[in-house]
């Protein structure tokens, strides 16, 4: 039977400095020599060792984020083929330098950082006979998960069926 490997301070200093540099938890196992299981059961136990990790976590969504803010504002540049006649009429391929910015990024970046683009979820209350129900004043429900907002609607149906029942 193989003998477990012991998690030394060089190993977790692997294992942290892999998870800076990649964000993956895989990685940084493979760099640690110890199994994915092994670091999630420490990171239970060691409440160090689990704020050492949600740093370097943080350090890398924060790379991301400055990344993607820098290409959707300023853009990535590529070398784009075209092709050039000459005044023989043959015909090169040449290469020019464009600035590709990405509107999509710029997108996420404000839905995940401004308030006024953060998402909502939307929610739909119908009555029994499947007739939408207007509903006004109703609260913010972004902060619910789909299973309360199941609940909610069910909730919602049932004292719609309550009320047709009684008028």
């Amino acid at each position: 039977m193989a003998r477990k490997k012991a998690i030394t301070k060089r190993r977790r200093a692997l294992f942290l400095d892999r998870l800076h540099s990649t964000g993956s938890v895989t990685k940084a196992a493979v760099a640690g020599e110890i199994s994915r299981r092994a670091w999630y059961a420490l990171r239970d136990r060691d409440p160090l060792f689990a704020d050492a990790w949600d740093e370097e976590e943080a350090f890398f969504l924060d790379n991301c984020e400055a990344e993607s803010i820098k290409r959707s504002i300023f853009g990535e540049d590529e070398e784009a083929p075209y092709t050039h006649v000459k005044q023989d009429g043959s015909k090169e391929t040449r290469f020019r330098t464009i600035t590709r910015k990405s509107d999509r990024l710029l997108e996420l970046t404000l839905k995940s950082r401004h308030p006024l683009y953060k998402p909502t979820k939307a929610l739909e209350v119908t009555s029994p006979d499947r007739s939408m129900t207007p509903v006004a004043g109703l609260p913010d429900f972004s902060a619910l998960d789909d299973e309360e907002l199941r609940l909610y609607t069910v909730l919602q149906r049932k004292l719609h069926a309550a009320a047709a029942g009684e008028a």
